[in-house]
């Protein structure tokens, strides 16, 4: 993708109440906000991950189990039980962790690589302001962000990496205002024919956000998370649509 100049944020806004909120470009100062928002999203999707495993028949059949052979091992009742409990929920902690690897926060390494390579790869959030005394509106927080590049294997397609808008505010269609810009700059600044998106079988509301707004599954896979009956379902949607709705 081309670098873009400066989104134009005088028709992005919409209001609740006396807050109002408008989209605008990624500036370095942002960084530690959306790492903050990608912590929260992994939370949103490894919760119901890992209450499904430990509610799982088999983890307490292999609980027992080890707690059996521990009785054999060690005198002491408390660690008979102690030892296999944290053993198994520390390697399905570990297991969850690494299958959610790719909802890393984009600026928790280096995220340099993403300011340095504009081209590759442009950031939009959503910020509320809160305008003053003197009629000057004054930015708050970083509410949502969409991060969208070109898609690493299909020709003339661009790929969203990331789109997430904060629990508290999904009900002011933040979402629909950031995949809307998205789709304009797009359209207006490439010649792209398809839009795709990656998302958890566990993000519930992104796939049906996603299903909303003619994205269809253009392809699905299976991830086992070494629990039977606990998988995760990843699903790639896609669009032909790229103009906004």
């Amino acid at each position: 993708m081309e670098p873009c100049p400066a989104v134009k944020t005088s028709i992005l806004k919409t209001k609740s109440g006396r807050t109002s909120y408008r989209i605008r470009n990624f500036s370095l100062s942002d960084r530690f906000d959306i790492q903050r928002l990608c912590t929260e999203e992994r939370i949103e999707i490894l919760v119901p991950i890992s209450r499904a495993c430990f509610r799982n028949r088999f983890t307490f059949i292999l609980l027992l189990l080890c707690i059996i052979v521990s009785m054999f091992i060690f005198t002491r009742l408390i660690v008979s039980c102690m030892i296999p409990s944290i053993v198994i929920t520390a390697f399905l902690s570990y297991r969850i962790s690494s299958l959610k690897h790719k909802i890393k926060a984009p600026f928790q390494h280096s995220y340099i690589e993403y300011t340095d390579k504009l081209s590759r790869r442009r950031i939009l959030v959503a910020v509320t302001t809160v305008e003053d005394d003197d009629d000057v509106m004054h930015e708050q927080d970083i509410v949502g962000f969409i991060c969208f590049s070109s898609h690493p294997t299909e020709r003339q397609s661009a790929l969203i990496t990331h789109l997430f808008v904060t629990k508290k505010y999904r009900h002011e269609k933040i979402g629909h205002i950031l995949l809307q810009t998205c789709r304009r700059i797009i359209s207006e600044e490439t010649q792209y024919q398809h839009l795709h998106a990656l998302c958890s079988g566990y993000q519930k509301d992104g796939y049906r956000f996603l299903l909303d707004h003619h994205f269809f599954i253009s392809n699905s896979w299976t991830t086992c998370i070494f629990v039977p009956g606990i998988t995760d379902e990843q699903k790639m949607l896609s669009t032909t649509r790229i103009a906004p709705l």
